[in-house]
């Protein structure tokens, strides 16, 4: 499986180039039985830069279709793109095509096993929930999300906003696989006074802090509030050698006027051997990290530590009575 859905180019001799002129909302994927043939990488490019880069299955023949992917392209209206299929059968890119609606057996969110209180995307895998920020009557909830199959991969992130936490609208994805990496889990926030010189609007900068994979924690900014992203050129703002620090939580600490960002992050004990931990980052401008401390445990596993929120709680209301509160996943 992971074989099948990571990021890197599948090697093949066999490579097939179409060209498409975006005239409706959506980019419409065959997606293809898992079989023993070779998977398929997919690039697409518009102006020149790859936009969209995925290892899937294509399906070679309108027979072997099991479900529909997509790509909101809506941005892109009126643009051609250069559609480049790889690695195993590449018949199906003649498949690939442009429609206003996601083709499907039932309507959406009206198939049989559909959740209809938990929110799911229209296609694909979600795991994940990554930036949750509230701005401007507008809950958004990022989270880690494949839409090209139903298993883990490709790591991406999908978009959906509330008005009242119930009712989920699901917007265009805002993070996508490059050649740097996937786009691992993180957080959001406002960076209220442009630290990162990203403002061009009126608009506060919405801020992503996340991981992509290949090169450590990134920062990413939005000017549209939220609805897309560019990611920061002085990217990665914190990596370090021996192993992925990942999942940060920011958070502005009024008392040293600094951000704290506790990750999953690691260390190597006195007999050697590299161990898992929480670990703290500070930094005045967001763009320069400084290591303060770690919270570790000598039985925690590799996943233990990870997605962690750091925040203080006045006990029993008591404002001079505050208390530090960890939560972090549990395998």
């Amino acid at each position: 499986l992971l074989g099948l859905l990571s990021v890197p180019r599948i090697a093949d001799a066999a490579e097939k180039t179409r060209k498409l002129k975006l005239s409706s909302k959506f980019l419409l994927i065959p997606i293809g039985p898992r079989t023993k043939a070779k998977a398929n990488y997919l690039k697409i490019v518009i102006d020149g830069k790859p936009v969209y880069q995925y290892a899937l299955r294509v399906a070679p023949k309108t027979e072997n279709i099991l479900w529909w992917s997509f790509f909101d392209v809506s941005r892109f209206a009126g643009k051609t793109a250069e559609i480049k299929l790889s690695g195993g059968e590449v018949a199906g890119i003649d498949l690939i095509k442009l429609g206003a609606k996601i083709p499907g057996k039932a309507p959406l969110y009206k198939e049989k096993y559909r959740p209809q209180f938990h929110f799911s995307t229209r296609r694909g895998w979600i795991n994940d929930p990554n930036g949750l920020i509230y701005y401007k009557g507008l809950y958004h909830m990022y989270y880690q999300y494949n839409p090209v199959s139903t298993g883990w991969g490709n790591m991406t992130w999908g978009h959906a906003v509330s008005k009242d936490l119930i009712r989920w609208k699901e917007q265009a994805a805002v993070l996508f696989p490059d050649a740097k990496g996937t786009c691992f889990s993180g957080a959001a926030f406002i960076d209220k006074k442009n630290l990162l010189g990203a403002k061009s609007g009126d608009e506060d900068v919405l801020t992503a802090f996340y991981l992509r994979t290949k090169i450590g924690l990134c920062m990413a900014t939005s000017n549209d509030a939220g609805m897309t992203f560019t990611d920061y050129k002085g990217n990665p703002v914190l990596a370090h050698e021996g192993a992925r620090i990942d999942t940060p939580r920011p958070f502005w600490y009024e008392p040293t006027k600094r951000w704290i960002a506790p990750t999953y992050d690691h260390f190597v004990n006195k007999a050697g051997k590299k161990m898992r931990a929480v670990g703290f980052y500070s930094s005045e401008d967001l763009k320069t990290w400084k290591y303060e401390s770690r919270v570790e445990q000598k039985k925690w596993g590799d996943e233990l530590c990870g997605c962690v929120d750091f925040f203080q709680l006045p006990v029993d209301g008591n404002q001079k009575n505050k208390k530090w509160i960890m939560i972090m996943i549990e395998g």
